[in-house]
């Protein structure tokens, strides 16, 4: 109730701005701060907004983005400083700080979208616009919502259905020997296997597990959303040696997930928590 509360009072604020006149050029120039804020919403008709991007800074001071869904559902995604400084470029390209400080259309549009956006920098300075059926020319807040979309489509992404019934995980380094290594299968009748490297015999043994195993892994893969990791991860520096994994997962209803790094990784421990369940396993 307090969000749709908000919707409405915000609509209705910026209803009334689009009627009065509008003032142009909120600051002389461009910021030269960082951005540390910024906020874009759009709504219309409808119970939930038909936009909503706020990108604040969390309790340790990283940058995290709030989406609103079309059903409602709030979304905190962590997201990256490059995606600030990105959004950043995008304001100072299209001159937002010249903006007028609101838009409205001259036709008669009674159930028209209004929109809100405002941004802060690290010098205290900031600037807000907002409108009715009415952008400022070039609307940025397209490009905008293009670059933060593929972040509300990943944090959103449903986990696969159905358990686990085949994980493979392995990291080699500069020796012939598997770092570690875990391969998971499920038969028709249910038994579980696991296969793993016994570095006393120099080579691959497979026991059988119990069933509870796949339970309690396919649980870890979805509290931490092991399906969103990304297809590679690189380290920022060229690393000529070092060690690289490969990660594979299918689960009972067809979908997978593939993974894999050279000395990079996802910001997760999942892997590292599955892995451990398996290891006890051997003990």
């Amino acid at each position: 109730m307090k969000l749709i509360s908000k919707v409405l009072v915000t609509s209705a604020i910026l209803v009334l701005m689009g009627c009065g006149c509008a003032n142009s050029g909120q600051l002389k120039k461009a910021p030269t701060g960082n951005l540390i804020e910024f906020s874009y919403t759009e709504h219309n008709a409808s119970m939930y907004p038909k936009a909503y991007y706020t990108i604040g800074t969390d309790a340790s001071g990283n940058p995290v983005m709030t989406h609103v869904t079309q059903f409602g559902d709030t979304v905190n995604i962590p997201v990256k400083q490059d995606v600030m400084d990105k959004v950043k470029k995008i304001l100072d390209d299209h001159k937002a700080y010249k903006f007028n400080t609101s838009y409205t259309t001259k036709l008669r549009i009674l159930d028209g979208t209004t929109w809100s956006f405002s941004a802060r920098y690290s010098t205290g300075e900031s600037i807000s616009s907002g409108g009715y059926m009415a952008w400022p020319k070039g609307n940025p807040f397209k490009e905008i919502k293009q670059l933060l979309q593929p972040f509300v489509a990943k944090a959103t992404k449903a986990a696969p259905a159905g358990d686990i019934s085949y994980y493979y995980y392995r990291m080699m380094g500069m020796v012939a020997q598997p770092l570690a290594f875990y391969e998971l299968t499920t038969d028709d009748n249910g038994a579980v296997s696991l296969k793993t490297y016994d570095y006393s015999k120099h080579d691959y043994v497979t026991r059988k597990i119990s069933p509870d195993v796949v339970k309690q892994i396919t649980k870890i893969a979805a509290e931490h959303r092991m399906h969103t990791y990304d297809n590679s991860y690189k380290p920022k520096v060229q690393v000529l040696d070092g060690e690289q994994w490969n990660l594979t997962i299918k689960f009972a209803s067809g979908e997978y997930i593939n993974s894999n790094g050279h000395c990079a990784g996802p910001d997760d421990n999942g892997i590292e928590l599955i892995n451990e369940i398996l290891n006890q396993q051997l003990r």
